[in-house]
């Protein structure tokens, strides 16, 4: 009974550190939304939104 108490309390330490590692590992501070206005000869005008992010991990 102690044996799987120990395995079970392992795998909730190991779960809960890579929930911790990927939380804080998580670069999205350099992600950056960049518009781009395009204009068309009859006069409409365009614009467009691009999300870029520069991730190490993609989760």
């Amino acid at each position: 009974m102690k044996n799987n108490v120990f395995i079970v309390g392992s795998i909730l330490i190991v779960f809960l550190f890579v929930v911790v590692f990927i939380h804080f590992s998580n670069d999205h501070k350099e992600c950056e939304t960049v518009v781009n206005t395009l204009t068309y000869s009859n006069g409409t005008v365009v614009k467009t939104e691009e999300h870029i992010c520069k991730e190490i991990y993609n989760f």
